[in-house]
C-alpha cells in the first residue's frame, strides 16, 4: 500500500484558508463552511488567546480540492458579519456627538 500523493483524489491534502485570533471566530467560519457542504478542520485551538510574546492562532483546514469554494464562502460569510457589525454601520450616526 502507497502513502496518498497530492493529486490522489481520494486524500486531497489539507489547506490553511483562514485563520482566526479564537476559538469562537473560527467556529462560526467553520460552521459556515460546513453548512455548504465543505468538509473543515479547526487546529490550534489549544494555543489561541494566549497572552505570550507570540500569541497562535486558529487555523481551519480545509481538503485542496475545496479551496476555490471555501474561500468564495468565506468571503460572503466575513461580507455577512460586516453588515450585521453596529460598530461599522454607516447609518449609524449615534457617535456623531455635535453640541
Amino acid at each position: 500500500m502507497s502513502d496518498p500523493t497530492p493529486s490522489d483524489p481520494n486524500h486531497p491534502e489539507p489547506v490553511i484558508i483562514g485563520q482566526y485570533p479564537t476559538e469562537i471566530q473560527a467556529s462560526f467560519a467553520m460552521n459556515a463552511l460546513r453548512e455548504a457542504g465543505i468538509r473543515c478542520e479547526m487546529v490550534g485551538g489549544a494555543s489561541s488567546g494566549f497572552k505570550a510574546e507570540s500569541p497562535g492562532y486558529v487555523r481551519l483546514l480545509v481538503p485542496e480540492t475545496e479551496v476555490e469554494k471555501a474561500r468564495q464562502i468565506l468571503a460572503d460569510f466575513d461580507a455577512e458579519k460586516a453588515d450585521d457589525d453596529p460598530v461599522n454601520d454607516p447609518a449609524d450616526n449615534s457617535s456623531d456627538n455635535k453640541d
